[in-house]
């Protein structure tokens, strides 16, 4: 809470990035095992997902909800599942959620009318308290005609075809729930539509399993195993691309064996991972959300200098050289390790902070500082 108030800056996304398209969540994303058998149209939409709705992530394209396994948890609703509109709500809110501030079809996010006359339309018919009222029927038939006249002929404004942006709840929410905006990523309320899909798949393989039973245990057993099989099928995923584990050279033992107070300063990801066998504090995190109080020790000579040569290198002043190397001495960084090498870096670093290079391989180079 101590960094939440002024909100943090957003460094690598904003709080409505990420979100998934409606067509997404019937096509296989591309870590999907289905995905070499798609059609080439179904495959070039789950690549122009990865690269226009998710930045190249390709963890976060992750919204396929099968095909069959949808099929399953409405035969568990028909059959009945106790709190099961509460199931079906959770479901369907948080996916609705997961789509982001405006709705998405087939990444396009301008749209004809016609969708929010059809979700009215559907809106009217599914709605249990309406099914009595003696208008029910003449509004849906002037639904359903506007949506045909809408379809089989585009509306139009100024001699063009409508298109409009239809605002989904998160757009709210996100400003609603207290904190949320701080937050963001509206892609991943999708796990607890998986959740709500989950617990529906069970009570149909229960369902399943207890109708074939009354014939043969050993085949109501084996139903409910196969319905219950159903979506680990339809999930298959490939094994997502890892780099091979480096072998850290010998001077990570002495970081490692070196007295504390010591703190290592790094430049970028790799440094998390080595902490864990150095164990020693590090400067580099990977965080999506940078604290105001961090952001002048973020955007300091010293710190551009050692995680990306930002606009870091040119004259120094003596009194900012004894400042970076007091700044070094005060918090203890003995060490500076990186993961690039740079020629001007590299000067910047032996003349300006008084680093001695102690070791250079083709993974890492090492400094260690007085």
């Amino acid at each position: 809470m101590l960094h939440a108030f002024p909100a943090p800056l957003q460094i690598h996304h904003g709080d409505s990035d990420y979100f998934t398209d409606l067509f997404a969540f019937f096509i296989p994303d591309t870590r999907s095992a289905w995905m070499a058998s798609l059609p080439s149209r179904a495959r070039d939409f789950s690549m122009d997902v990865l690269r226009m709705k998710m930045a190249t992530n390709a963890e976060e394209t992750g919204t396929f909800l099968g095909w069959v396994t949808p099929l399953l948890a409405v035969f568990a609703l028909w059959r009945g599942v106790p709190d099961g509109r509460r199931w079906l709500g959770l479901g369907l809110g948080f996916a609705v959620l997961s789509m982001g501030t405006v709705l998405n079809i087939r990444l396009e996010d301008r749209l004809s009318p016609v969708v929010l006359l059809f979700a009215i339309t559907l809106v009217v018919a599914l709605v249990p308290a309406w099914r009595a009222r003696v208008w029910r029927r003449d509004v849906l038939l002037f639904l359903a005609l506007a949506v045909w006249l809408s379809w089989s002929e585009p509306l139009t404004a100024f001699g063009q075809p409508l298109k409009v942006q239809i605002p989904m709840p998160y757009v709210v929410f996100k400003h609603v729930v207290p904190l949320f905006s701080r937050g963001g990523m509206p892609v991943r309320f999708v796990l607890l539509t998986y959740l709500s899909l989950s617990v529906l798949v069970a009570f149909a393989a229960a369902h399943v399993g207890a109708w074939a039973s009354r014939r043969d245990a050993r085949l109501g057993v084996a139903l409910a195993l196969a319905v219950a099989l159903v979506p680990n099928v339809e999930y298959r995923g490939l094994l997502m691309p890892m780099p091979a584990v480096p072998q850290l050279p010998p001077v990570f033992e002495e970081i490692r064996d070196a007295p504390m107070p010591v703190a290592v300063l790094t430049d970028n990801v790799q440094g998390q991972w080595e902490q864990i066998f150095h164990g020693k504090p590090v400067s580099f995190a990977r965080l999506s959300r940078l604290p105001v109080r961090e952001s002048g020790l973020v955007d300091s000579r010293l710190f551009r200098a050692a995680e990306g040569m930002r606009n870091a290198f040119g004259t120094v002043s003596e009194e900012e050289r004894e400042a970076m190397r007091r700044f070094l001495q005060e918090h203890h960084f003995k060490w500076y390790v990186t993961h690039f090498f740079h020629p001007v870096r590299h000067q910047f670093i032996e003349d300006e902070l008084g680093g001695e290079l102690v070791h250079r391989d083709g993974y890492v180079t090492v400094y260690r500082f007085p």
